[in-house]
């Protein structure tokens, strides 16, 4: 998972406004994930056991249920273990605990504009399906209305995920990372920062001839502060 790139970040987890959403909130939150406020590119709805609640209330895509959260930390709260983005340990979990697919009818919108630019985590998840697939494939435009219509990054159209294809197919992950930092590209649409303290200074040492290589492709441009961590 391309994810894992940038180390241990948290899980998200999309749980509506209810009597339970508090709860759930500080649940997951004592674990290691993060409650997020809508649901995009590598969230997960949760449905908590005890609240009434309709179609509406979540977006399109999978739903899981609160089982799914209370087993893993029944199984691993001594453990220290945290609800890790990518982490093996809560996702072989997840299908035992799948409710349904909410369809696009009477199912919350995610709101952004058509402008918003591409968030890191859309951008990674874009590399893990360019890197799985053959370029025979990439270069069909029914392709990529197969990836839009699955809802791997929720609200983007087919166009605009070949187009970053197209832009970035020469590309490592890697790379690609290393300009999203550059342009100051939000790590999603709930987080600005990418969530993890110790990424940013190892990733740009590592890195650090491509940083200096855009940064030389603009002379004039002033060099851009570091990301705010958090």
């Amino acid at each position: 998972m391309h994810l894992n790139i940038i180390g241990e970040v948290p899980m998200m987890f999309f749980v509506p406004e209810c009597s339970e959403s508090a709860r759930m909130k500080q649940l997951i939150e004592a674990h290691g994930g993060l409650l997020v406020e809508q649901h995009e590119c590598l969230t997960f709805q949760i449905k908590p056991d005890h609240c009434k609640l309709k179609q509406r209330d979540f977006y399109e895509g999978s739903l899981y249920g609160e089982g799914w959260i209370q087993e893993y930390v029944e199984a691993h709260c001594k453990l220290a273990d945290k609800m890790q983005a990518g982490g093996s340990k809560m996702m072989v979990q997840k299908d035992e605990h799948f409710i349904q697919n909410i369809g696009p009818e009477k199912s919350k919108k995610l709101n952004i504009s058509k402008k918003k630019k591409l968030t890191i985590v859309e951008g990674l998840k874009l590399f893990e399906i360019i890197n799985s697939n053959h370029k025979y494939n990439l270069k069909k435009h029914k392709f990529w209305e197969s990836i839009a219509e699955q809802k791997f990054l929720p609200e983007r159209s087919p166009d605009q995920l070949k187009n970053f294809w197209r832009q970035y197919e020469n590309y490592t992950a890697e790379q690609w990372l290393v300009t999203a930092i550059h342009m100051r590209l939000e790590y999603s649409f709930s987080l600005k920062s990418i969530p993890n303290r110790n990424f940013l200074a190892t990733f740009k040492q590592r890195y650090r001839n491509e940083f200096q290589r855009i940064q030389s492709q603009n002379e004039d441009a002033p060099m851009l502060p570091d990301f705010e961590e958090q």
